[in-house]
C-alpha cells in the first residue's frame, strides 16, 4: 500500500492543499517554517500517531480533513486473512456483503446462512483448510468494502474536530469504516529533535518497532538455530532448545512456550544486532558496538532495550543518552540494516535525515533512502542539496509560505527551481580530470574495470557517477556545473540501448536536457554520448564459452537448449518489455514479435540478435553469468569484445594518449 495523493485542509499553516502523483519517494524542500513538517505531521495524524491540538487548527477552523489516495496490490491483503478484526472470520459480515462478493467463488450457489453456519463449524474445528475454502469470498468482500477501483486505488478520508481531536473517523465515500487502521502499513517516524527515548525501547511507529515485527516473523536469517549457547534464559541446561524442538506445539507448557519464544527472539535479534553494529562501526568507530536486546514476557508482551557500547567508558549506554550526532549515525545504520531485510510493508517519515551527519555520511544516507524507496515508501524533509542527489525532480516538492495570507503552498518542481531553491554542491566533481555518467552500479563497475585494464590512468582522477537513471537531480545538476567550467568538454554520458533505436535514445535524452535547462545546443553533446550496441552492458560480457569453461554448463549446446526453454516460457514478458521501450513504433514491435520464435529457436546463430533485442539482465541472471566476477570477464574476454567502447573513449585525447594496448 503506497500513498499516491494527499489532500490536507485546515491544518496548521495549510488552508487547503493537494499533493498529487506521489512516487515511492516524496522529498519536501523549502525554507524554515514554510510548512514542510506540517505535511508529515498530517500524515502521522491520519495514522493515529499524532492527535491534533487546538493550535493545529488553521485560522480557528473547527475541522481538519485529511484525505489520502492509496495504490494497493492484491498481494497486500493476504496477511490480513487471519486478522481477528477484518479477516475471514468477520468478513463477509452480512448477506448483502456475501451476495455482492460470492460471484466466481465456490459459494456462488449458496446462501449467507449456509455460508455462516459452515464458517462457524470450521472455526470450531481443529482440522480445516481455511485459506483455500474462504480466501476468494473474503477477498472479494474486502475489496467491495473498501470500494477499490479497477486500478486498485483506495481513497480514504479522516477528520478531526476541536471537540475531540483524539477520535479518528475514517470514511470511504460517505461510509464510516471501522477498524480501517488495521489495513494501514506500518509507519516509522523520526523527528528532527532526534529524541530517541521511544526508538530505544521500540515503541509503536518507530523504525525499531518495524524491525521487531520482522524479527517476530522469522524473516531474518538465523545461522545459530538449535544451539543452547545462544539462549539467555534461565534453566537452559534443563530446557534446552533441542528438547523443546522435539515437542509438538500442543504439548508445550506456557513456560516452555515463553522460553522457546525468547530463544528464537534472541537468535533473530542477534543477527540484526550484528548487522546494525557492522554498519555503525563502518560509519563511526570500530570499537563501538550496538546491542538490541529483545525479550518476551507473557504478561508484558515484547520488550526492547537498545544500548551503545562506549569503549571510553567501558559500559553500555542507553541510546537516548548518547549525543545527537551518534544517534543520527545509529539511525543511518538502522536504516541500512532494514534495507537489507527487504520488507515492503512500511512507510518511513523522517525530518531532516541529514542532521548531524558529515557530508560523506549524508551521501550514504541519501543512497540508503533511495534504495529503501524501491520497496517501501519514504517521505522526508531536507535542507541539504546532498540529500537530493539520488532523487528525481518528480519526487521533490517545494513548500513555500504566502506571507500575506499566512498559508503554505506546495508545488511541483523543475531542476532549475530546485537548484535555485536549495543550491547544489559540486564537491563530487572537483579535483578530477574526467567525469563519466553511467546508469547503474553494474555499468560503473564494468566501465571502471575496462579503463583500468586498457589505460594508464589513475582511476582516482576519473569520477564515474552512477546516476541510477538519467533523470535524477545529480545528473542534471552536475552536468550543468560541468558545462560552465573547464570540464565542459571532459565528460561522457553512457546510456543503455534498452532494446530501442539509438536515434530514439538520443531524442529522449535531448528532450530531458533541454527541459531541465542543461543544454543550449544539444548537438554539442552528441559526440560525448555513448549508447551500447546491446540492450545493456551485460551483453558485452555474456559468453557461452566462458560459462562452459567455468563449469556452469556441460557444453554450449546445453546452455543454448536451456536458454531456448527460458525464452519460450518468458515470451510474453519479453514482448511486453520490448513494447515498453519501443512505444509508438508499431512496425519495429511487429518485426520483433514476428522474428521472436525463429531467433530464439536457434540461439547459437542469433546471439547478437538476442543481446540487442532482449533485456540483458534477464538472460544474464538466468544463465548465472553474474556469478562470474566482472574482473574475470575483462581479463579473459578478447580485446575485440570491448572494441566499440574503447574506440569511443579514444575519441578524447585524454584517453587516446593513455591507451595501453
Amino acid at each position: 500500500m503506497k500513498i499516491r495523493e494527499i489532500f490536507i485542509s485546515n491544518f496548521r499553516g495549510i488552508s487547503e492543499v493537494t499533493i498529487s502523483n506521489i512516487e515511492n519517494a516524496l522529498v519536501l524542500i523549502g525554507k524554515n517554517n514554510s510548512g514542510k513538517s506540517a505535511v508529515l505531521t498530517a500524515i502521522r495524524a491520519f495514522w493515529g500517531d499524532y492527535a491534533p491540538e487546538i493550535k493545529d487548527y488553521h485560522k480557528d477552523n473547527n475541522e481538519i480533513i485529511i484525505r489520502i489516495k492509496f495504490s494497493i496490490s492484491d498481494e497486500y491483503f493476504e496477511p490480513l486473512f487471519f486478522n481477528d478484526k477484518v479477516g475471514f472470520s468477520k468478513i463477509p459480515t452480512n448477506s448483502s456483503e456475501f451476495n455482492n462478493g460470492k460471484n466466481n467463488t465456490e459459494w456462488n450457489e449458496k446462501s449467507f446462512t449456509e455460508f455462516k453456519d459452515e464458517r462457524t463449524n470450521d472455526l470450531n474445528s481443529d482440522e480445516y483448510t481455511q485459506k483455500e475454502k474462504y480466501y476468494n469470498i473474503w477477498f472479494n468482500c474486502t475489496k467491495n468494502k473498501l470500494q477499490l477501483t479497477g486500478e486498485n486505488e483506495l481513497v480514504v478520508k479522516c477528520s478531526f474536530s476541536k471537540i475531540n481531536s483524539s477520535k479518528i473517523q475514517y470514511y470511504i465515500g460517505d461510509i464510516n469504516i471501522k477498524d480501517f487502521s488495521v489495513y494501514l502499513p506500518d509507519l516509522a517516524f523520526i523527528d528532527d529533535s532526534r529524541n530517541f527515548s521511544e526508538e530505544e525501547t521500540g515503541k509503536s511507529k518507530t523504525l525499531t518497532s518495524s524491525i521487531i515485527k520482522i524479527i517476530q516473523s522469522g524473516i531474518v536469517t538465523d545461522t545459530n538455530q538449535n544451539k543452547c549457547d545462544t539462549c539467555t534464559c534461565q534453566n537452559c541446561e534443563e530446557l534446552c532448545m533441542a528438547e523443546l524442538a522435539e515437542k509438538s506445539a500442543a504439548d508445550l507448557t506456557t513456560e516452555e512456550l515463553e522460553k522457546l519464544i525468547n530463544i528464537k527472539l534472541h537468535q533473530q535479534s542477534q543477527v540484526v544486532t550484528s548487522s546494525i553494529s557492522e554498519h555503525f562501526q563502518e560509519n563511526y568507530r570500530k570499537d563501538y558496538k550496538v546491542n538490541l536486546k529483545v525479550t518476551s514476557d507473557s504478561s508484558k508482551s515484547i520488550s526492547v532495550a537498545t544500548k551503545i557500547y562506549d569503549p571510553v567508558l567501558g559500559n553500555d549506554i542507553d541510546l537516548s543518552n548518547v549525543g545527537a550526532g551518534i544517534r543520527s549515525i545509529y539511525l543511518l545504520s538502522l536504516l541500512q540494516s532494514f534495507q537489507g531485510m527487504k520488507s515492503n510493508n512500511a512507510i518511513f517519515i523522517i525530518e531532516e535525515p541529514e542532521l548531524y551527519l558529515h557530508p560523506s555520511l549524508q551521501r550514504k544516507m541519501a543512497s540508503i533512502l533511495s534504495l529503501i524507496s524501491k520497496d517501501s515508501q519514504v517521505l522526508f524533509t531536507t535542507h541539504s542539496p546532498i540529500m537530493l542527489n539520488e532523487f528525481c525532480a518528480s519526487e521533490i516538492r517545494k513548500v513555500s509560505m504566502d506571507e500575506d495570507l499566512y498559508q503554505s503552498n506546495i508545488t511541483e518542481t523543475t531542476i532549475p527551481d530546485i537548484l535555485d531553491e536549495i543550491g547544489y554542491t559540486t564537491q563530487d566533481v572537483l579535483q578530477t580530470d574526467f567525469v563519466i555518467f553511467v546508469e547503474g552500479p553494474t555499468d560503473k563497475e564494468i566501465i571502471t574495470k575496462i579503463i583500468c585494464k586498457y589505460y594508464n590512468i589513475d582511476e582516482n582522477k576519473i569520477t564515474i557517477i552512477d546516476t541510477k537513471s538519467c533523470t535524477n537531480l545529480a545528473f542534471f545538476a552536475t552536468l550543468r556545473f560541468l558545462n560552465k567550467t573547464s570540464l565542459s568538454d571532459s565528460f561522457f554520458i553512457f546510456r543503455d540501448l534498452d532494446t530501442s533505436l539509438k536515434e530514439t535514445i538520443l531524442e529522449v535524452l535531448k528532450n530531458q536536457l533541454n527541459a531541465n535547462s542543461v543544454a543550449t545546443n544539444f548537438e554539442d553533446f552528441t559526440d560525448q554520448i555513448f549508447i551500447t550496441k546491446y540492450s545493456s552492458i551485460e551483453g558485452y560480457l555474456f559468453s557461452p564459452n566462458l560459462l562452459v569453461s567455468k563449469g556452469f554448463f556441460e557444453s554450449e549446446q546445453v546452455l543454448f537448449d536451456s536458454l531456448k526453454s527460458y525464452f519460450i516460457r518468458t515470451k510474453e514478458n519479453q514482448i511486453k518489455n520490448f513494447r515498453k521501450h519501443n512505444s509508438g513504433d508499431e512496425a519495429r514491435i511487429n518485426t520483433f514479435v514476428s522474428e521472436y520464435d525463429e531467433k530464439t529457436n536457434d540461439i547459437e546463430n542469433n546471439i547478437e540478435w538476442i543481446k540487442t533485442n532482449i533485456r540483458g539482465h534477464n538472460y544474464f541472471e538466468f544463465t548465472r553469468s553474474s556469478q562470474i566476477n566482472f574482473q574475470t570477464y575483462i581479463d579473459e574476454l578478447p580485446f575485440t569484445t570491448f572494441q566499440d567502447i574503447i574506440d569511443f573513449l579514444n575519441k578524447k585525447e585524454y584517453f587516446n594518449s593513455r591507451f595501453a594496448n
